[in-house]
């Protein structure tokens, strides 16, 4: 495994890992002392529309290790719990496999100025906007419960070029 590999590795899981501990986080419920009793009518919740990404690089949720095989070839790493294909152009595939060898998560990790990563409104529609943090770095994650799986959508500006990762990841049952 090359210092290229660790690194997105590590950056991936940080990645996956704060959007898994960012799954369940709603805004805290107003308080009887923070809001008048006139403003507590139940609001319904927000429409999500549907997904707009189901697959990264052809690969999707549910797919086995020997269908992701047969689309990508070989892995340039891998056990039975993950998969990593490096491709062209600064193109990165990661794969979670669960105990059935099946994708339950699916990374494409997007490095420098030769990488096409999907734009933000081809991941989230085009009237959603991205929000901005100070530092230029922009984290959008939608749930789509009735679909079973969450998408991510992360970019970071590096001194290499930009980074961006789009995740595609089952929803824990």
């Amino acid at each position: 495994m090359n210092f290229r590999t660790i690194v997105f590795s590590a950056v991936l899981f940080m990645l996956s890992a704060a959007a898994a501990f960012a799954q369940d986080n709603q805004p805290p419920a107003a308080t009887t002392a923070e809001v008048p009793v006139e403003q507590k009518a139940p609001e319904a919740a927000p429409q999500v529309p549907g997904p707009l990404v189901d697959d990264i690089h052809g690969i999707s949720l549910g797919m086995t290790a020997n269908e992701v095989r047969n689309k990508l070839g070989k892995p340039d790493t891998g056990d039975s719990t993950m998969m990593y294909y490096d491709l062209d152009k600064g193109e990165q595939v990661q794969l979670q496999l669960n105990a059935e060898k099946k994708v339950s998560m699916i990374a494409g990790i997007y490095l420098g100025k030769d990488a096409d990563p999907p734009e933000f409104a081809e991941v989230f529609g085009p009237d959603a906007q991205p929000v901005r943090q100070e530092d230029g770095k922009i984290y959008r994650q939608v749930r789509y419960p009735s679909e079973g799986y969450w998408v991510a959508y992360s970019r970071l500006e590096l001194e290499s070029g930009p980074m961006t990762t789009v995740t595609i990841q089952k929803i824990a049952e």
